[in-house]
């Protein structure tokens, strides 16, 4: 709606349709993600990094949201559009199939490899392997 109109009605509720769907974007990442580190340390790691990458948009909008291009911005929102197809619509895709690819890894472990890679371990040993576990199955 934003790229196609000159409609300040029409780009104003553009504007909100696409905060609806951006916004919350950044809490389903967060929690995505932290469900599938397990480990304080690698958790925080990860999460940190996410973070930081998102916040990268702040450096790039500066960039293609340029004073030439106003009222309009064009092509400011032309760029969003296509990162948000590739980055949202590939990316959890991608995540998606890769995910449910070692969650079938897992399931292939046997009962025997399960118990010999736990054995002779302690419970908070086992604790320790975290998203190593043979128990850990990622979230989809």
């Amino acid at each position: 709606m934003l790229v196609a109109t000159r409609n300040p009605h029409v780009a104003y509720a553009g504007t909100f349709l696409g905060a609806i769907g951006i916004y919350p974007c950044i809490s389903n990442t967060i929690t995505w993600v932290s469900n599938n580190v397990e480990g304080v340390y690698k958790r925080g790691v990860s999460l940190g990094t996410v973070i930081a990458w998102g916040n990268l948009n702040g450096v790039m909008s500066s960039n293609i949201y340029r004073t030439q291009d106003a009222p309009w911005y064009r092509l400011g929102h032309s760029v969003v559009l296509g990162y948000l197809t590739l980055g949202l619509l590939g990316g959890s895709v991608a995540n998606y199939v890769f995910l449910a690819i070692g969650n079938k890894r897992r399931e292939r472990v046997g009962t025997e490899e399960r118990e010999a890679m736990l054995s002779g371990l302690s419970e908070e040993e086992q604790h320790h392997l975290a998203d190593f576990h043979p128990d850990f199955r990622y979230t989809l």
